[in-house]
């Protein structure tokens, strides 16, 4: 399992990877927010080390910014 916030710090007592990236509709540095990446970039399944699987479940809570940053990266 993966978590990602930019605006909080990893702490021992995590029992899955974190990533100080949040997800967004771009890629870049958000003012008061930090560093973010689209949902491409954040699945690509070779940088958390599962290629070959497939992603399951995804779950978002991102202010609501959910639409925007799903969407960015489906061909409409």
């Amino acid at each position: 399992m993966h978590g990602y916030d930019p605006t909080v710090a990893s702490r021992p007592d995590m029992r899955f990877n974190f990533h100080r990236l949040g997800l967004s509709n771009k890629e870049g540095t958000l003012p008061r927010v930090g560093e973010v990446a689209t949902l491409s970039q954040i699945t690509c399944m070779r940088a958390n080390g599962h290629e070959g699987r497939r992603l399951t479940l995804l779950k978002c809570d991102i202010e609501g910014s959910e639409w925007d940053a799903s969407l960015a990266d489906i061909d409409m």
